[in-house]
């Protein structure tokens, strides 16, 4: 018979705890570069080109997120 894990006890809450953390971890490391990109065209130090391509690496890597994540 499996055991269903309680939402109000210290396990659950420790678990939960450490999987936002991961999770807030990996979006940053995705996120952050984009946001340096967008600094550096809004700057004028990078052209939309660039930006794009940034954008297709945030894109390339949240697929591995939302596969981790995404499951129940």
């Amino acid at each position: 018979m499996s055991q269903k894990r309680r939402r109000d006890t210290p396990e659950w809450a420790w678990e939960q705890t450490l999987i936002d953390a991961y999770d807030d971890y990996r979006w940053r490391q995705i996120l952050d570069p984009l946001a340096a990109a967008v600094r550096r065209w809004e700057a004028g130090e990078m052209d939309y080109v660039d930006l794009a391509r940034a954008a297709g690496r945030v894109h390339k890597g949240v697929s591995p997120i939302d596969y981790i994540f995404g499951e129940k």
